[in-house]
């Protein structure tokens, strides 16, 4: 319905260099993506579930941490 497809995280460009990663329930990495052209995260070709997210910021150096809910 292109509502809600994909995950933007706002105020990230405000950090050049931060990375995300996006891992599955077995701590496999899934998605992760460096730098100032950050692609949204659509999940597309991962199954329903939970993923584990994590934000860091260079130089600041802050750590975030969170999930995210897959849903089709």
């Amino acid at each position: 319905d292109g509502i809600n497809d994909t995950w933007k995280i706002r105020g990230l460009e405000e950090y050049p260099e931060a990375e995300l990663t996006i891992f599955d329930r077995w701590g496999s990495v899934v998605f992760n993506q460096r730098g100032t052209n950050q692609k949204e995260f659509d999940g597309q070709n991962l199954p329903i579930g939970i993923y584990l997210y994590q934000i860091l910021t260079k130089p600041n150096g802050l750590n975030f941490r969170g999930s995210v809910s897959l849903l089709r």
